[in-house]
Parts: C-alpha cells; structure tokens; sequence
C-alpha cells in the first residue's frame, strides 16, 4: 500500500509540473488593453465628500465613478505589465529567497514522508536536527558577517 502510495504522488507531481509548465503566458500580440479604473478616485469625480473606503468593498454609491479605459504602453504579454505597470514587484533576492523556501519545504516534506513510512521511530528527530542545523549555520553565518564589519570598521578607522 505505501508503494502505490508514492507511485501516486510522483505521478501527481509530475502531472500539475506538465500542466503548470503548459499553461505559461497567453499569448496577446497586442500592446493595448482595457480596464476600469477611477479618474482620480471616486471623491474628487463624483465630488462627494462623504464616500468611505468602507474595507475596499465595491458599494453602489461608488458606479458612477468607473470608467473604462484604453491601457496603451503595454509589452503585449497579455498581462498588465509594460512601460507603467508591473504585476512583479519582488526583486531579484527575494525571488532566490522565495525559490529556496519551496525548494526547502518541498524536501523536508519528502522526507519526513519517507521517515514515516520507513523510519517511524526517527521521524521526531528530523524536525529537531534540521532546526539544529539551521541555527547553527546562521551563527556561523552571522559570525563571519560581524568578523567582515569589523575589519572594515577597523581599517575606515586607521
């Protein structure tokens, strides 16, 4: 039962990467789009001073103050991305970081799976060791960060 298990997951996993991977960008071919906005915003259009953000719902009072627009500028992706919109606001750092953290979620789960089903009476230690692991590498980490800060500081001193 446990090998049908894991045969069922992988094929899983190998299916939702083959979709996920197919699925991509739309193609657009077009660098205009069209979308509804606020021109400014609804208080200074309808010039009524007492519409509240009442948590960002979308209220009756505030339909007069749609409008729908031409959005030029565009890259032709079929996403709201070009010249003064951009759907991807993380930087390059954060993309590795975020990577690192599914990359490292998608192991420990494997093998933690793994230890069940193979290794119960170690399957408490893991999560012990990896945290273990880990603190010590930021120490170490950190260690070094501190020994570099203080030459610089030492040497901008002399």
């Amino acid at each position: 039962m446990p090998r049908r298990i894991a045969i069922a997951l992988a094929l899983t996993i190998v299916v939702s990467t083959l979709v996920l991977s197919a699925a991509g960008k739309p193609p657009s071919g077009s660098a205009l789009g069209a979308g509804t906005v606020f021109l400014p915003n609804p208080v200074a259009d309808l010039g009524d001073e007492t519409l509240t953000d009442q948590k960002d719902a979308d209220y009756p009072a505030l339909a007069p103050a749609y409008h729908d627009v031409v959005l030029t500028h565009l890259d032709g992706s079929g996403f709201l991305v070009g010249d003064w919109a951009n759907r991807n606001s993380l930087t390059s750092d954060e993309h590795s970081r975020l990577r690192g953290v599914l990359v490292s979620l998608f192991v420990g789960a494997t093998i933690g799976a793994w230890l069940l089903l193979h290794a119960p009476a170690y399957a408490p230690v893991f999560p012990l060791a990896v945290t273990a692991l880990v603190v010590a590498t930021a120490a170490r980490t950190f260690q070094h960060r501190d020994e570099a800060a203080e030459s610089v500081t030492a040497k901008s001193a002399a």
